[in-house]
This record gives C-alpha cells, structure tokens and sequence, in this order.
C-alpha cells in the first residue's frame, strides 16, 4: 500500500501528495514496528514516487506533442514571391480626415494594415479612427500586392525618399539628433 500511495502521487508529479503519504504511513504503524522497519517503511512512498514521477512528466509532454502534430493548424501558402513586403504610406492630401476603414477598402487585396503612426506612436488598426496629416500606416503583403497598391501611395513616394536622405544625412554626419522622435 505504501509504494502504491508513491506512485500515485509520483504520477501526479505531487509531492504534497508525497508527504501526505509518508505521515500517513508513520501515523498507521504508530507503536506496531520497530525504529529500524518504521525507517525502511517510510522511505517506501519515495520509492514508488521516484518510479513514476519521469512517467508523470513525459507522458502529458508527448501527449500534447503527438496532439498538436495531429490537431495543429494548417496554413495556406499565398504567392508572396517567398518574401513578405514591408511599406510605410503616409496619410497626405485626399487621404486626410479619412477614417481607416475606408483607406482599408482601397488597398489592394494582400496588402494588410499592420499598424498605424499618430503623432510618432504606433497603435494597433481600429476601423474608426480618424487619419490625419502625417499619420503613417505600416503595410504588409507579397510584393505584387505592394505594388498594386501604388495609386494609393502616389504621395507617399516623396515621403519616403525624403526620409531616406534624412538617415543617409544622419548616418553620414553621426548626429544623434536626427534620430529623435518628431
């Protein structure tokens, strides 16, 4: 019975359950044994825990492993030329005063909002916010998506050119200042 009680709690990876057992143990023999068994018989839920704590460990391990190869999610592979595209677009002229839903519905389809920048600080995309002078969305998608989206981003191309020479000019002169927040 005492080893029994061991590897039970061993399978349950318990060692309150350990403990509880070994009292157990020593309250039922109280003055039936000597101090000699009373010693050997205490050490015999550690034995069987010891047995079946490696079980209680792998197994639940295996167990979600052979299920999430079984069960995981399968993903569709989309033409995105084997590398994703990245684009900032700044919000300029008839885009200003928009909301993001509506710009959303002009980008061509595979191209995904990842991220939108107001006033320096990027937010996650919410349908109902309003877009201003300067805002900046993060854009994602396969090449050929980013490119379709191009009469959509004809007033960004200034914005990202003149950002471009802004860090060539930075990188060049090592000015630290060029890289604080606007």
């Amino acid at each position: 019975m005492t080893v029994a009680s061991g590897l039970f709690a061993g399978a349950g990876t318990s060692t309150s359950a350990l403990a509880a057992a070994q009292d157990q143990t020593m309250a039922s023999l109280a003055g039936s044994v000597t101090e000699a068994e009373r010693a050997a018989l205490r050490s015999e839920p550690a034995i069987g825990y010891s047995i079946a704590y490696p079980f209680g460990v792998i197994v639940p391990i295996l167990i979600f492993q052979l299920a999430y190869l079984r069960w995981k999610p399968r993903f569709t592979e989309q033409d995105t030329g084997g590398k994703l595209q990245l684009a900032e677009l700044a919000i300029t002229g008839r885009q200003t005063g928009r909301m993001l839903a509506e710009i959303s519905r002009e980008l061509p389809e595979g191209v995904v909002i990842a991220a939108v920048r107001v006033g320096g600080v990027n937010q996650l995309p919410r349908p109902d916010l309003l877009l201003t002078e300067n805002d900046t969305l993060l854009v994602h998608g396969s090449a050929s998506a980013i490119e379709a989206a191009r009469p959509v981003r004809t007033s960004i191309s200034l914005f990202l050119k003149a950002r471009r020479r802004r860090r060539l000019r930075c990188r060049s002169a090592a000015n630290q200042s060029c890289y604080s927040p606007q």
